[in-house]
C-alpha cells in the first residue's frame, strides 16, 4: 500500500469473491459493525445474501449473528436468540440458501453426547424454532461440527472427532455424510 494507507488484507473479518469468466476476482473486505472486539468463522449465505456467521469474542464465547445485505452493504449484525446462542460455545452454522433451517455446532448443551453436537433450528413466520440435538445416529462421543447440507436436501455432510472404527479419542478430523430426513427432524422441533 502507499505511504498512510491502510493495507486491507491485515483486516480480521470476512473477505469476499467472485468468480468469473476471468477467473476468481480480487478480494473485497465485508465490513461488519461488532459492537466488541473478536473473530469472525464460518460464514455461509443465503440466497438473497443475508450473511451468517460466528463470532467468538475475547472472553473466547462464540456466538452465531447474522447480517442483511441492503443497498450493496451488509447492515450491524444481529445475535440469534437464545433457543440458538445459549450461555455456552456455539459456532460452525450452517444456513440453508432458502433459509428454511440453521444447523450448528453446540458445545456444553443440555442434551449432549459428546464434546460437541450438531443441532437443528427451522424458521418460521414468528422467528426460530427450539434448538434440537441431531441425535446419535449423527453426534458422537467427540467433536462433531462444520455441517453443510446438500443442495438436495438429502444428505449432511460433516467433520467428526471420531474415530470411524474405535471409540477413541483422536486429534484428527475427518468428513463424514449421512442421509438426511429433515421433515423427521421438522416433526421433533415442532413437537
Amino acid at each position: 500500500p502507499q505511504k498512510g494507507a491502510v493495507d486491507d488484507n491485515s483486516k480480521n473479518g470476512i473477505w469476499q469473491f467472485y468468480n468469473n469468466a476471468n477467473g476468481w476476482g480480487n478480494p473485497k473486505f465485508i465490513d461488519l459493525k461488532m459492537d466488541y472486539e473478536g473473530g469472525f468463522g464460518y460464514p455461509t449465505l443465503t440466497k438473497d445474501k443475508t450473511l451468517y456467521f460466528a463470532y467468538i469474542d475475547t472472553t473466547r464465547n462464540m456466538d452465531i449473528f447474522y447480517s442483511k445485505y441492503k443497498n450493496g452493504l451488509y447492515q450491524k449484525p444481529i445475535k440469534l436468540p437464545s433457543n440458538i446462542n445459549s450461555k455456552n460455545f456455539e459456532g460452525d452454522p450452517y444456513i440453508d440458501p432458502k433459509e428454511r433451517f440453521l444447523i450448528f455446532a453446540g458445545f456444553n448443551r443440555e442434551e449432549n453426547f459428546g464434546k460437541s453436537d450438531l443441532y437443528i433450528s427451522f424458521k418460521t413466520k414468528k422467528g426460530w424454532s427450539k434448538a434440537i440435538n441431531l441425535g446419535k445416529e449423527i453426534n458422537s462421543h467427540s467433536y462433531d461440527g462444520s455441517p453443510y447440507v446438500t443442495g438436495d436436501d438429502k444428505y449432511l455432510i460433516f467433520t467428526s472427532g471420531r474415530h470411524p472404527e474405535k471409540a477413541i479419542e483422536e486429534e484428527l478430523f475427518n468428513v463424514f455424510y449421512v442421509s438426511f430426513d429433515i421433515e423427521k427432524y421438522k416433526a421433533l422441533a415442532f413437537e
